[in-house]
């Protein structure tokens, strides 16, 4: 299944055996409750380029464009 809502994606973890690869802050409550648990594999492997779209037409001002620049220089400034 794919999906991008994370609400479903806990839910439906929690009423199947299925895995899924989300993101840890997504699932961290379930995880401490035991509700969920982490399965040891990835790594680096699961690393990858990420893309912002933008529109052209709109500069990006305030926390947007400070937000930009930093994935922009990373991993320069980690």
């Amino acid at each position: 299944i794919e999906t991008t809502s994370s609400d479903f994606q806990r839910a439906y973890l929690s009423l199947t055996d299925c895995v899924a690869i989300i993101p840890r802050g997504v699932v961290q409550p379930d995880l401490d409750t035991g509700k969920l648990y982490e399965l040891d594999i990835g790594g680096v492997e699961l690393l990858g380029p990420v893309g912002l779209t933008t529109n052209p037409e709109l500069k990006p001002i305030g926390a947007v464009a400070m937000f930009l620049q930093r994935v922009r220089d990373w991993p320069l400034n980690t």
